[in-house]
């Protein structure tokens, strides 16, 4: 019996989530917590603890707004038990870099590459970003970059994945300028 884990996996969490349209007309509230300018029309749904948005499909590209993670938590809520590595608020931004690919690589990439992890703003808080690129269980490469900063003591995160064949291109302008755009909402 052929499966394809990852394309099922989707589904699973597509099937219980509904999309809705993101239009680029004006700010956005993201996850009650992000408030970011879109210049495109993406299309998103929620689940557990994050946000998706994509163009073509998120198999395709995403853009993923992880709401804040608090010590002790994973950075990824997810229904199906998995020893995901949990988030700490002393942890550095390289061991943030860390704990994004041992997460990334329990939910199934592989050959998981993370580099040029430098300072960036984060809304208005210091912050990071760094690139990786990855391979899923299907063999489809991957090319993709994360920002984020840990305020209160809670880590904020955003990606943006894509295949490196045509899609990861297509539209990284969008999501870096939505990036850009973040703004921390009080809590």
């Amino acid at each position: 019996m052929f499966r394809r884990p990852s394309i099922i996996l989707f589904f699973v969490l597509a099937g219980c989530a509904q999309f809705s349209l993101v239009e680029p007309t004006q700010r956005v509230t993201v996850a009650k917590v992000y408030s970011v300018s879109p210049s495109t029309t993406w299309s998103g749904f929620t689940t557990q603890n994050w946000v998706r948005w994509t163009v073509d499909g998120p198999l395709l590209q995403a853009l993923t707004f992880i709401e804040p993670v608090e010590t002790g938590r994973p950075l990824l809520d997810i229904s199906e038990p998995k020893n995901l590595p949990l988030f700490n608020a002393d942890m550095t931004a390289p061991e943030v870099m860390e704990l994004f690919k041992a997460t990334m690589q329990q939910m199934g990439l592989h050959q998981l590459a993370a580099r040029g992890l430098e300072p960036a703003e984060f809304g208005k808080i210091s912050g990071f970003r760094f690139d990786f690129t990855a391979v899923s269980k299907d063999g489809l490469n991957y090319s993709g970059f994360a920002a984020g900063a840990v305020q209160s003591d809670k880590l904020h995160l955003v990606f943006y994945t894509g295949s490196q064949l045509v899609y990861f291109e297509k539209h990284r302008e969008d999501a870096r300028k939505v990036i850009q755009s973040i703004q921390l909402q009080k809590t």
